[in-house]
């Protein structure tokens, strides 16, 4: 088994900035709604990925599984048994694009339309 940390941009704390100038107009004030239009919600022309992002994102849950492929499972299934921590108010949602997974010897992949990236 294999450890792995689950990172995700905490869009909750951006929807009233979102509601009122609407996705284009968040995303030119505000760095994390632009890494989140980047990384998950314009995925049709690939993940559009830098650096920069990396600290708009949270670690929301810790999973213990095989490979990447079974940590989407557990995040998508929530077995009652899964080896998920989710570590304080941490807000999680299912793995979905633009997610980021960090193995336990700090290797970085980015959740991608098909599979994985590595970052």
């Amino acid at each position: 088994m294999t450890h792995f940390d689950v990172y995700q941009i905490p869009m909750h704390l951006h929807h009233a900035e979102v509601n009122e100038k609407h996705w284009d107009g968040a995303a030119k004030d505000n760095e994390a709604v632009e890494a989140y239009l980047a990384t998950s919600v314009d995925y049709f022309d690939g993940i559009k990925w830098e650096e920069r992002f990396f600290k708009h994102y949270d670690v929301v849950a810790t999973v213990e599984a095989e490979d990447l492929s079974q940590v989407m499972y557990l995040l998508n299934v929530w077995p009652e048994d899964a080896p998920i921590t989710i570590p304080g108010d941490a807000r999680p949602h299912s793995l979905s694009i633009g997610d980021i997974l960090v193995t336990e010897h700090g290797d970085r992949f980015v959740v991608d339309r098909t599979g994985f990236k590595k970052i």
